[in-house]
């Protein structure tokens, strides 16, 4: 074999290596693992925040996130951090397991001072800067905007999750 056959025999080889990566399909590192979903402006788009639960408690999985301001962004030329900068969010898991949330427009957990509301599983929201139907503890629907207040957050995959006396459910369909 010639010094040009056997050059271009590699070529060939590693022309099929890169293009059997490219083509492959791509596979989730933490497939099924419980995730919400956050943005940073309306609609899904922007800077995206990805949270998976991460240790287990009674009755489930959760991720406490007890200070946005200590969330960066994803890209290392960017500014800032996640502290009241919430403004579209996805408890559906985006392609693996849905999740619960509960957010709050304050800093630290447990908290008594500030509101929170609990989004269920499976739920969409495009716009915080909407009004948002929520639901007190009496049972009266209210209609509150959101965005951008969040601070800090709780994702769990516990169905009855203990809230404070003073949250608010999500009651949109």
């Amino acid at each position: 074999m010639t010094a040009r056959a056997w050059g271009t025999s590699i070529l060939a080889c590693v022309l099929a290596v890169v293009a059997t990566v490219l083509v492959a399909p791509a596979t989730a590192t933490a497939s099924g693992t419980p995730r919400a979903q956050f943005w940073d402006e309306p609609n899904f788009q922007g800077h995206k925040l990805d949270k998976d639960v991460s240790f287990d408690v009674p009755g489930g999985q959760q991720q406490d996130v007890a200070d946005l301001s200590r969330e960066g962004l994803s890209c290392w030329f960017c500014e800032g951090n996640w502290d009241n900068r919430i403004v579209s969010l996805s408890t559906t898991g985006g392609g693996q397991e849905p999740v619960n949330l509960i957010i709050w427009n304050s800093v630290g957990m447990p908290r008594n001072d500030g509101y929170c509301v609990f989004i269920p599983k499976g739920v969409e929201i495009s716009n915080l800067y909407s009004k948002i139907p929520l639901r007190n503890r009496g049972g009266e629907v209210i209609e509150g905007i959101l965005g951008p207040t969040i601070s800090s957050f709780v994702v769990t995959t516990r169905e009855n999750p203990d809230l404070p006396p003073e949250c608010f459910v999500y009651a949109g369909a």
